[in-house]
């Protein structure tokens, strides 16, 4: 019989409870007197804004969207008016990661009354407010007027 049982761990390594318990110490009082973070990673500060740009109608009475290349979409930090830009993929979608706040979404060359889906709906004649949060992505998709009847 073993005088010191192994635990297996989701990894598939074998190590002794006493070896486990002390480097679980070890660790704790360096995160604790070291002042470091050891809550997740510790590195993820920046959240991800992703989603698509796309024109609506596609057509006289359709409902179908055109996604829309090559546009340029602004986010204005709320805290320090610090922007931050992307542009839209060949397939309209775009992705973009920013330190965590709240930013306003601006489509370039646009005002907000122009977009279907992605204003605020307390607001129709406002950007849009989205907040980023460490280590998630927010779906922000923008579709605005084509214009097409």
């Amino acid at each position: 019989m073993n005088r010191h049982p192994e635990v297996i761990r989701r990894v598939g390594a074998r190590v002794a409870p006493s070896v486990s318990l002390i480097a679980g110490l070890v660790v704790g009082s360096l995160c604790v007197l070291g002042g470091v973070s050891c809550v997740g990673n510790g590195a993820a500060r920046t959240g991800q804004v992703s989603g698509i740009v796309a024109a609506a109608p596609a057509g006289p009475l359709d409902n179908r969207t055109i996604p829309t290349p090559d546009q340029q979409i602004e986010f204005i930090a709320k805290s320090s008016g610090a922007t931050s830009k992307t542009t839209s993929r060949s397939d309209g979608s775009y992705a973009i990661s920013l330190a965590a706040g709240i930013y306003e979404a601006r489509l370039v060359g646009f005002a907000p009354l122009q977009l279907y889906y992605g204003r605020d709906p307390n607001h129709y004649d406002r950007w849009p407010l989205i907040t980023v949060t460490s280590g998630q992505d927010t779906k922000l998709d923008l579709v605005y007027d084509s214009k097409i009847r």
